[in-house]
């Protein structure tokens, strides 16, 4: 099974998502336009069948527009724009992983592990992860990603099953 349709979906169900639950319009962008030091994190973990880390990393006036469409209001604080930001990717990593289960029947939960604001990140770190780049219409930056090999393990798994 070839990998692309992991990443069209995933392209798909971010702007998707986005769109509906806080009315922010956002491409898939061909390339990073900024440095991962200024992004905050949401990281969760898919446990089951299989495991995997799932980063969602974003611009902070992105995840303070999502809250702030999201309430129809301004936020309280920032513990609300990180609560509506988790709801947010509970949403697509729930989907994510149902849509991969669709695929290959291998069963698997997602875990919200955690909200990292502007996390410092590591040259190299993402060395081994499959990264989407996101560009939203004002500009703010975002990329979802997932490390390779354990989703290149499942789907052989899911050919072989």
């Amino acid at each position: 099974m070839d990998a692309s349709w992991i990443s069209n979906m995933a392209n798909m169900l971010t702007c998707e998502i986005l769109s509906e639950m806080a009315d922010i319009p956002m491409e898939p962008y061909s390339h990073r336009c900024m440095p991962l030091s200024s992004l905050d994190t949401l990281c969760g973990l898919v446990d089951g069948d299989y495991q995997m880390t799932v980063h969602f990393r974003g611009e902070p006036r992105l995840f303070y527009r999502l809250a702030k469409n999201m309430i129809c209001g301004e936020p309280e604080d920032v513990e609300e724009i990180q609560e509506y930001a988790r709801e947010f990717f509970n949403t697509l990593c729930g989907r994510f992983i149902s849509e991969i289960y669709r695929m290959t029947q291998i069963p698997a939960r997602f875990y919200p592990i955690e909200y990292e604001p502007a996390a410092i990140h590591q040259p190299g770190e993402d060395k081994d992860r499959k990264i989407l780049h996101f560009l939203s219409d004002e500009q703010e930056y975002a990329e979802l990603s997932w490390p390779v090999k354990p989703m290149e393990d499942l789907l052989r798994r899911s050919v072989k099953e």
